[in-house]
């Protein structure tokens, strides 16, 4: 009996015992697990005894495969040329190899570490008159119940889990990026606040309002894009187009193109640190905490000998120095 979660995945099914090819007909012999496939034994169950066998499966379109250990001792051995494998599971690989060309993964447990057996048992014969199930099959697989096998019921299986992922897909990339949205926003209206502080000049809250309704902007032309042209070019031409309206809005609230220039390239790097980012899939959480410490500490340094209490108050009083005109 080969049970499968969801049969719409199962294409084709090679069933051997003893080297001798067996008919598989459709649907299992016991009440519990009815998706599945299952075939008559040429030779009687000898208890302790070693019968080699061979399942061939053609699988397509499932989330996961998950192999549930039900001997007492299990080896699975799975190889694929997919090259990004994502293991979960109650159990790990003990060994794996994951490269380029695909992966390779081994299972080991035995019946000491795991309830799945004794679960699976009684799940499986707790209804053993329904679906015309085999009395013969039914009695070999409620000879490996133990005594208090009430106690599994409603056990979470004990499974082998591998799904194959895609750490490049558009839409992957795209959350990636957005959940840094806010703090990207921050950190460029931060920095302009800053530049605004340093240089004393004079900004208008709206003028603040559309430089970070610009910045949101980008993330919606992102998505909108990468579903047409791809994930790299959507990010080039949104970063592109922000940066440029940016620069050219800046240029004019500051009255000088060289300070709107080089607020334009402060964010066409924060663009490209972002990319490099959602691009890692390993190193995004350093790689994001190395960006915020440095905007950071670039910030302090910059600001170590400003007295904000003069600053503040002059600003408050009105007779600080004369500002630079702004629109």
């Amino acid at each position: 009996m080969v049970t499968v979660g969801d049969v719409r995945g199962l294409r084709t099914i090679a069933v051997a015992v003893g080297g001798t090819p067996l008919t598989v007909d459709p649907g299992t012999t016991l009440a519990g697990e009815r998706d599945g496939v299952s075939a008559a034994m040429p030779v009687a169950l000898v208890p302790g005894a070693t019968l080699p066998f061979e399942a061939e499966l053609e699988l397509g379109g499932a989330e996961r495969l998950e192999i549930l250990p039900l001997g007492r001792e299990t080896e699975v051995r799975l190889a694929s040329r997919w090259p990004h494998p994502s293991f979960t599971g109650r159990f790990l690989p003990v060994e794996r190899r994951v490269g380029t060309n695909g992966f390779e993964a081994t299972w080991r447990t035995t019946a000491f570490a795991t309830t799945a057996r004794e679960a699976w048992l009684l799940a499986a014969t707790a209804t053993p008159t329904a679906s015309g199930g085999d009395p013969a099959a039914l009695a070999v697989v409620r000879a490996g119940l133990p005594a208090d096998a009430a106690a599994y019921a409603g056990a979470v299986p004990d499974t082998f889990q591998v799904s194959l992922i895609d750490p490049v897909d558009l839409y992957v990339l795209t959350d990636r990026a957005t959940k840094y949205a806010l703090l990207f926003v921050v950190l460029t209206l931060g920095t302009f606040a800053l530049y605004e502080a340093l240089r004393r000049l004079n900004v208008h809250p709206l003028q603040y309002l559309f430089v970070g309704a610009a910045l949101a902007v980008f993330f919606l032309l992102l998505l909108a894009l990468a579903e047409h042209v791809g994930f790299a070019r959507a990010y080039l031409a949104a970063s592109v187009a922000c940066v440029t309206l940016l620069a050219v809005y800046v240029g004019g609230v500051l009255r000088s193109l060289r300070r709107g220039a080089t607020f334009g390239g402060g964010v066409a790097a924060l663009y490209g640190a972002l990319y490099g980012i959602v691009q890692s899939e390993q190193n995004a959480l350093l790689l994001g905490t190395l960006l915020v410490f440095g905007v950071l500490a670039g910030a302090m340094l910059a600001t170590r000998n400003v007295d904000w209490h003069r600053r503040l108050g002059t600003a408050a009083s009105g007779a600080e120095a004369p500002r630079e005109p702004s629109l």
